[in-house]
């Protein structure tokens, strides 16, 4: 027997795809905060050994990591800034549709 109302269930908007440590970040999440900090520590270590101060080891580090993970954790929509800053560039090289209606104020109607 065939269900002939056959009705589209709405995913929920707080559902996430896959499993999160903390609210909006998840193991891809990490993996992506893990790698920026070891190139902000290499970042570090250049700068130590070009200015022999060990206090800039340590400014890579507080200046790349809270913006990496600004721009990775997702919000209650499961989006990220990036994913979002993506949706706009993709949006703004769609074709829009203008409405226009061409008129001469030198003819007549």
């Amino acid at each position: 027997m065939e269900i002939k109302n056959k009705k589209n269930l709405p995913i929920p908007v707080q559902v996430s795809n896959e499993k999160q440590t903390i609210t909006g970040f998840g193991k891809k999440e990490m993996r992506i905060t893990g790698f920026s900090f070891l190139i902000a520590i290499g970042i570090g270590i250049i700068t130590f050994i070009l200015s022999g101060e060990i206090i800039v080891v340590f400014v890579p580090v507080i200046i790349i990591l809270p913006i990496t993970v600004m721009l990775i954790k997702k919000d209650v929509r499961n989006e990220s800034f990036i994913n979002k800053v993506q949706v706009i560039l993709r949006f703004s090289r769609t074709q829009k549709r203008y409405e226009y209606v061409y008129h001469n104020i030198y003819e007549g109607d």
